[in-house]
């Protein structure tokens, strides 16, 4: 089963651009990891590198700076933090749903 595409926000966007220049500084294979087209991935490392989070060499390799790694393990961790949030969320939800089911069931309204 193939695996499901879900709308990334841009700091997903930025976290992929700075995970994938971790893996090669090349900025084509910066683009195919991150899945973004080229023109996207230009005005993107061109936001990095003014941050000061990735800086470039020769014009087309891009390196993750201090800044950018600290950076990218906050993002991390707001991640997991963002995902247990919505574990906890959708239990909830559940739980309401199912105490509206008994309520409904009951004939009270």
């Amino acid at each position: 089963m193939g695996q499901r595409r879900t709308h990334r926000g841009r700091l997903q966007i930025l976290a992929d651009i700075l995970r994938a220049a971790e893996k090669s500084p090349l900025k084509t294979h910066i683009m195919f990891q991150s899945q973004l087209n080229y023109g996207v991935l230009s005005r993107y490392l061109n936001d990095l590198v003014g941050a000061g989070l990735l800086r470039v060499v020769d014009g087309s390799s891009y390196f993750l700076t201090q800044k950018g790694r600290m950076f990218l393990d906050k993002f991390m961790e707001y991640s997991e933090r963002r995902r247990q949030l919505a574990e906890k969320f959708e239990h909830v939800s559940n739980e309401k749903a199912m105490l509206e089911s008994v309520l409904s069931n009951s004939g009270a309204k």
